[in-house]
């Protein structure tokens, strides 16, 4: 099997990303000015930035970059890409091609309109794609079933597959309607999940342990529960993962999570601040996720349980040894 470690994506990413923090002596602050002095490091970035692309873009390998043993070195090179790296890569991108004037207040600048941020316009574009892709199911289906009857008029088709292409599309239509599935929303939150993706472990058999893969595939599973939109499955799920990694990498004490959330805190990485602690206190509290007050939007729903996936992913990567 090839492991991440010997995957070209991450090798190419690897070696551009460690090429341009060295020409910047690992200070994002000077890229725009060394690459307007210097077209070699706006090559640079333009390297680093094709190849992070490439990255998140390969969905269905992403876990196992984020999962092999030997891979440490990428999962914190990653991370530090895109705490420190990425918006400014991005922008000398976009300066070079002309489009850093039309791009800047849609994706690098604040928001100029109030409660109207970079979540916001990721979400709708994500929502306005997701329809387009449901849209495209519900026609291929319906064209499928128009298209058999219309063979079947003119005994071009033979029954056996006209019954089962009848039969799938029936079948579909009552997952749709009972399971009440909605196919865009699917779509849009795991297109949302790219920049929160949790690794899991190759196989499903992590039993009890708890060790950082092992956490990782139950963080995971909360994930799944949530794109697929079974949210209370993902909350629990995440209390679980929030219980365990607390209480065998960071010491924490108590009979409840509050109170190891409490008694861990002096030792948790740098990233977990007091507004990423208190998301966790809204994680053990239920009563703050059942029932889903009104004057909240599924867009902020959405929001926190990404930024809880991304805490836990954290609290997991960056434990102890």
């Amino acid at each position: 099997m090839i492991k991440a470690a010997d995957s070209p994506a991450v090798r190419n990413f690897l070696a551009a990303f460690h090429r341009l923090r060295d020409r910047v002596a690992d200070d994002p602050a000077m890229l725009e000015a060394e690459a307007q002095a210097d077209p070699s490091v706006a090559k640079l970035c333009r390297d680093v930035g094709v190849a992070a692309f490439l990255l998140k873009n390969a969905q269905p390998r992403r876990s196992r970059f984020f999962s092999a043993p030997t891979m440490t070195r990428f999962v914190s090179d990653w991370r530090d890409y895109e705490a420190r790296y990425a918006r400014p890569v991005d922008g000398v991108v976009l300066a070079g091609a002309g489009l850093l004037a039309k791009a800047a207040a849609l994706e690098f600048g604040e928001s100029a309109t109030e409660g109207t941020g970079e979540f916001d316009r990721k979400w709708d574009r994500e929502q306005e794609g997701a329809t387009s892709k449901a849209d495209a199911v519900r026609t291929a289906m319906a064209f499928a079933e128009d298209e058999i009857e219309f063979q079947s008029e003119r005994r071009e088709c033979k029954e056996v597959l006209a019954e089962r292409i009848r039969n799938g599309a029936q079948a579909w239509a009552s997952l749709v309607e009972e399971a009440d599935f909605d196919l865009a929303d699917v779509f849009r939150r795991r297109q949302l999940t790219l920049s929160a993706t949790v690794s899991r472990k190759p196989h499903g058999n992590y039993g009890a342990s708890t060790d950082r893969p092992s956490l990782m595939a139950r963080l995971h599973e909360a994930q799944e529960a949530f794109v697929f939109g079974v949210p209370l499955a993902a909350f629990a799920l995440m209390r679980v993962v929030l219980d365990l990694v607390l209480t065998h990498y960071y010491a924490g004490k108590g009979e409840t999570l509050i109170q190891k959330i409490h008694s861990a805190k002096e030792r948790l990485p740098r990233s977990i601040g007091w507004s990423e602690v208190q998301r966790l206190e809204n994680l053990v509290d239920d009563a703050v996720r059942l029932p889903r007050k009104e004057w909240r939007s599924i867009k902020d729903d959405e929001r926190d349980t990404l930024a809880l996936l991304e805490i836990l992913r954290d609290l997991i990567e960056q434990a102890p040894a």
